[in-house]
C-alpha cells in the first residue's frame, strides 16, 4: 500500500499569494509597455505572460498543493532535498528515527542523515510518524507483543 502526504494547505497558500503579488505586479507592468509603440512593448508582452504563468501556478497549489511525500513497502521518495541529496531511500537502510524540534531525521546504515521538515505536512504529522514507524516495523520483521 502506498502512503502519499501532500505539502500543507498553509504553506501551498503562501506560495498562493507569493504568485498573486507577482501576477499583479506583471499587470501592472503589461498595462504601462503594452500600448507603447516601441521595444518596451515587449517587455510588456513578456510580462503578460508572466501573469499566466503566475496565475496557473497560484490556481494548482490552491487547488492540488504537491505531493511531498510517498511512502511504499519498499521505501520512501521526496521531492525535498536533504543534506545528502534527495530525501529517498529503502526502510532497511533506515538505522535510526528521531524528531528534534519540528524536523524528522532519519539516520541511515551508511552513516548518513536526511531531514524532512515536519511543517510541511502540519495535518499530517502525527500520520506520518505512525506510518513510518509502522513501515520501519513491517520491513525489519517486527511484531507487537500480544500478551
Amino acid at each position: 500500500m502506498i502512503s502519499t502526504y501532500r505539502l500543507d494547505r498553509s504553506v501551498a497558500l503562501v506560495t498562493v499569494g507569493v504568485s498573486l503579488v507577482v501576477a499583479a505586479v506583471a499587470v501592472f507592468v503589461a498595462f504601462l509597455l503594452v500600448p507603447l509603440d516601441s521595444a518596451a512593448r515587449f517587455i510588456g508582452y513578456v510580462a503578460i505572460v508572466v501573469t499566466v504563468l503566475a496565475l496557473l501556478m497560484a490556481l494548482r497549489f490552491a487547488f492540488r498543493p504537491p505531493v511531498l511525500l510517498r511512502l511504499d513497502p519498499e521505501g520512501y521518495r521526496s521531492r525535498s532535498r536533504s543534506a545528502d541529496g534527495l530525501f529517498t531511500g529503502r526502510w532497511l537502510d533506515v538505522d535510526d528515527v528521531s524528531v528534534s524540534g519540528d524536523v524528522l531525521r532519519l539516520s541511515l546504515t551508511s552513516g548518513g542523515e536526511q531531514q524532512l521538515p515536519l511543517s510541511f505536512v502540519a495535518r499530517d504529522r502525527v500520520r506520518l510518524l505512525r506510518d513510518i514507524h509502522d513501515r520501519l516495523n513491517t520491513a525489519n520483521g517486527y511484531r507487537r507483543f500480544e500478551g
